[in-house]
């Protein structure tokens, strides 16, 4: 009975170890990334209607309109910051596509999408996202959205 009861005390003492080990390399890692990506589309051939598609799926998307005139037909500013534990030597390529996958100019797609199939990371359990799409269209032109 001695036995198992030192065997039990010692799994406790690796288990409860264990965890609060964990959690407090969480917190010494824990930071935030801060990046933004700009993006003008300029159609080779203009149409009566441009036809723009955004595939995002997460953040928010704003459109608006110019005040100034403009050379492109729209321009995309991307702001993000990913914040949470475990953020240590990443970058938003562990939590993204890259961003010279983000916007097709011959297609007028842009595309914002967060790498799937990543729950073994535990950065990506204890994570915020603030990510804002900002969409500056020309006044003069006519948008299939």
């Amino acid at each position: 009975m001695r036995n198992y009861n030192k065997a039990l005390i010692i799994a406790a003492a690796l288990l409860v170890g264990g965890g609060l080990g964990f959690v407090i390399y969480g917190f010494v890692t824990a930071g935030s990334i801060d990046n933004s990506f700009n993006f003008t589309y300029e159609p080779s051939s203009p149409d009566l209607v441009e036809d723009l598609t955004f595939n995002v799926d997460i953040g928010s998307i704003l459109f608006k309109y110019n005040t100034s005139s403009t050379a492109s037909y729209a321009k995309i500013d991307v702001e993000m910051e990913v914040t949470g534990l475990y953020m240590e030597g990443k970058t938003y390529l562990d939590f993204f596509h890259p961003s010279m996958e983000w916007w097709d100019n011959t297609t007028a797609t842009f595309n914002l999408l967060s790498v799937p199939d990543v729950w073994f990371d535990p950065s990506h359990w204890f994570k915020s996202y603030n990510i804002f799409v900002t969409v500056t269209l020309r006044t003069d032109v006519v948008y299939d959205l």
